[in-house]
């Protein structure tokens, strides 16, 4: 008996066949799901990328408050004392025993006033008269861009902040100054603090939020002050990649006149 032939069927008219515009459909959905998914992860990460960088702004903004606040503290009770030395100084020095009251004086302020390495009195010809470091006296500063400064724009009512520098006792730091009124107002000298960078280290060290952060006191023409934490071949100009705390520059201060 002779089998009954077989009729070809095409993949067409197949009853397994998959109908192509229905398969292509489904491959768009699925790559359009894709797609959405793919967008709210990348939304999602974006989004808790901008928060942590928020948060960790806003603790730096926090943070640099503080050290200003601490900074200004300092830099009022240091031209209190500054006012007292000078008022006082010049007509000290008149007196016999004069040079020595005044060492004994600076040393007790230099000890109790917090963030102070050296407290000095010039002359108007630039020369120390009298300071808390025994190396100063005698020597003369007038070749100093801080007292330069002076003669430029002498005013007995600002409180003179320099650049940082190298002093001569090899500090790098800064000068704070007023400035001394001779009987007509001229220029007649000056009393000085220099700054001790390593007290407001320890301040800085004590806000640190954490090995990703750089802070920095900087000068208000750029040049640091601090950096903390230190870095080796760093240059001592503010860059973006710290956080400053607080730029100094000339600063008006309330002062009794000279």
């Amino acid at each position: 008996m002779t089998p009954p032939a077989l009729t070809p069927v095409s993949p067409a008219t197949s009853p397994l066949a998959f109908p192509r515009h229905r398969f292509g459909r489904q491959w768009l959905a699925l790559g359009l799901g894709l797609l959405l998914l793919g967008a709210e992860i990348g939304f999602d990460q974006l989004t808790s990328r901008r928060r942590i960088e928020n948060e960790a702004t806003s603790r730096l903004e926090n943070h640099s408050l503080i050290a200003a606040e601490e900074m200004e503290r300092r830099l009022r009770s240091i031209s209190v004392v500054l006012d007292k030395l000078r008022d006082t100084a010049p007509r000290q020095l008149t007196q016999p025993d004069g040079k020595a009251v005044i060492t004994r004086e600076m040393e007790t302020l230099a000890q109790a006033l917090e963030g102070i390495r050296t407290l000095a009195v010039f002359d108007a010809s630039g020369t120390a008269l009298v300071s808390n470091q025994p190396e100063l006296p005698g020597k003369n500063f007038s070749q100093r861009e801080y007292f330069k400064a002076f003669l430029t724009n002498p005013k007995a009512e600002t409180l003179y902040l320099s650049e940082p520098f190298v002093t001569t006792l090899g500090a790098y730091t800064i000068i704070v100054g007023r400035m001394i009124s001779g009987p007509q107002g001229e220029f007649a000298g000056l009393v000085t603090a220099t700054l001790d960078s390593e007290s407001m280290r320890t301040m800085l060290a004590s806000i640190h939020a954490g090995p990703d952060a750089t802070l920095s006191v900087a000068h208000g023409k750029g040049k640091i002050l601090i950096l903390f934490p230190e870095q080796n071949n760093v240059p001592r100009v503010s860059r973006s990649m710290s956080l400053v705390l607080f730029s100094v520059g000339t600063w008006i201060a309330p002062s009794r006149p000279a």
